[in-house]
């Protein structure tokens, strides 16, 4: 769910934002799917179980546009949870920040580190190259998107990149997240 580096000594934990709506449309696209199937078979021999398997095209299709809205929606409810529980694996109950970085390629992705960490530390940690020793910090970090299109491209694999320090453009945005 998670991948742990450490910069300045500090811990970042990234979080793969996708996985979760990639989990749920399977798992209900493949059920309704298989169960369609079976009950248009049994149909197409004449045999009728009860008015519920007794379905029209139609109330296959309101199933399955019905399994996706579900599923979008147990996407971002499940987002939050993964998040959450994360915070508690971490056995704490500090506040936690959850950073948004754009890249100078347009993409942008999402850390969770530990709210004590300063801002200014964080972005002089992601932004720069660090002159003293020369080091440039790999972040394997799982890429997020915008929109649903592209959010339905890019679950048929979960993509990965290594991104560097000098890659990170700006900080976009900042949310407090807690356990509890």
């Amino acid at each position: 769910m998670f991948k742990l580096n450490k910069i300045n000594g500090n811990s970042f934990y990234f979080i793969n934002n996708t996985r979760c709506f990639r989990n749920f449309s399977l798992i209900f696209f493949t059920s309704f799917g298989f169960i369609g199937g079976i009950l248009q078979l049994l149909q197409v021999f004449g045999i009728t179980i009860s008015w519920i398997i007794n379905l029209s095209y139609f109330g296959y299709l309101y199933i399955a546009i019905s399994s996706f809205i579900l599923a979008l929606t147990s996407s971002t409810i499940n987002t939050i949870f993964e998040k959450r529980l994360l915070i508690r694996k971490l056995n704490t109950n500090e506040y936690m920040k959850l950073i948004f970085v754009r890249t100078k390629t347009g993409e942008q992705y999402e850390i969770l580190v530990p709210s004590i960490l300063e801002i200014s530390t964080l972005k002089e940690s992601l932004v720069n190259k660090f002159a003293k020793d020369k080091e440039e910090y790999t972040f394997n970090l799982m890429k997020i998107t915008e929109n649903s299109k592209t959010i339905l491209q890019d679950n048929m694999t979960v993509k990965e990149t290594d991104l560097k320090s000098n890659d990170i453009l700006q900080i976009v945005g900042i949310s407090e997240w807690r356990a509890n």
